[in-house]
């Protein structure tokens, strides 16, 4: 089996698989969004919006995920988004992600589907109470449709931290 960068060149070389990864991506995220409104009852705030939002697709052999480079990146994010003394809020972000992590591997098997951990954080220097959610979309890829060695997963994810006082305005 490659790793997951070799699967990524693969996929981006090929027009076909390329035009297949960004439907499949289109199709993630759709779902992903109409998930987010559904749940939270505004739509997936933009960067302008938010105090922190990304959102994003990963490809991925299931043996070769990577946990600690998802905690190190939402940790970069969280770090640029807020300060020191918003510690508070930055463990809190972190603890989410560690929930949407564990709810979707279960066993060490990614389960597939809709996943999402979300929770409220007062921020003791301001006041502002942010809520943090993290939600993922998994699709597994089939080798032979793929034309890979194994099969593999494809995630569309959103990380967001959003006071949602500042949405109300606009949604």
């Amino acid at each position: 089996m490659g790793s997951n960068a070799t699967l990524l060149t693969h996929i981006q070389e090929t027009a076909e698989l390329s035009a297949a990864m960004s439907q499949l991506q289109n199709q993630l995220e759709t779902e992903l969004q109409t998930f987010f409104k559904q749940q939270f009852k505004f739509d997936v705030p933009s960067a302008l919006e938010a105090e922190l939002s990304e959102g994003n697709v990963m490809v991925f052999y299931s043996t070769e995920f990577n946990a600690d480079s998802i905690f190190s990146q939402a940790h970069d994010l969280l770090n640029a988004a807020f300060s020191e003394d918003q510690a508070g809020i930055i463990n809190s972000a972190i603890g989410v992600v560690q929930a949407l992590v564990n709810a979707a591997f279960k066993n060490g098997v990614l389960d597939v589907g809709i996943k999402h951990a979300s929770a409220k954080t007062k921020d003791p220097t301001s006041g502002i109470e942010y809520v943090t959610a993290v939600l993922s979309n998994t699709s597994s890829c089939k080798a032979s449709k793929w034309f890979t060695t194994a099969d593999f997963n494809a995630t569309y994810y959103y990380f967001v931290v959003v006071d949602p006082t500042q949405l109300a305005s606009s949604n």
